[in-house]
């Protein structure tokens, strides 16, 4: 399963959403959320997903007998102040709300 990263908004990163959001819903009766999901404030049966998961719960995983294979042809960086418009993230680490 292939999942669309979609960009949190620049004006709030989703820590600081899931900051906010962690006072407004009921622990015992909102979504149980995997991989750094959290409790949409608003809709509390349904997690805000980091980028690149999917599912409901953003528990749905590929099958342990496929991999994901990344080739990267051609890669130019330039620098600059503050978030650039697009990029290649890869989370490897076990915190997978860490980006950058």
């Amino acid at each position: 399963m292939v999942a669309k990263n979609v960009a949190v908004n620049s004006k709030a990163a989703i820590s600081q959403e899931k900051v906010v959001s962690m006072d407004t819903f009921d622990p015992e009766t909102s979504a149980k959320c995997e991989n750094g999901g959290f409790p949409h404030p608003r809709k509390c049966n349904e997690c805000i997903r980091p980028g690149g998961y999917v599912g409901p719960l953003c528990d749905e995983l590929a099958p342990d007998n496929k991999k994901i294979e990344i080739n990267l042809v051609s890669f130019y960086i330039k620098a600059t102040i503050g978030c650039a418009k697009g990029g290649v993230e890869i989370k490897a680490n076990a915190n997978h709300t860490l980006t950058g």
